[in-house]
């Protein structure tokens, strides 16, 4: 599944990424690290237009028991 990521990288600097991974929890566990994220299912069109922009499609691996 793809997903709409959005991050605060820093105090004033935020990001916006599309994440392939097999579940949502998978994704937000992956972000938990930022002080605030946000997750939500990207759409076709979301996916299409990031990859004709060159942006990076981030992978996120699932190890068995669900977790990253």
């Amino acid at each position: 599944m793809y997903f709409n990521v959005s991050f605060m990288q820093s105090e004033s600097v935020f990001c916006n990424n599309i994440a392939h991974a097999e579940n949502e929890e998978a994704v937000k566990n992956h972000y938990s690290k930022y002080a605030w994220h946000s997750v939500s299912p990207a759409s076709e069109y979301d996916i299409e237009t990031a990859k004709m922009r060159g942006m990076p499609i981030i992978e996120i691996e699932t190890k068995k028991d669900g977790k990253r």
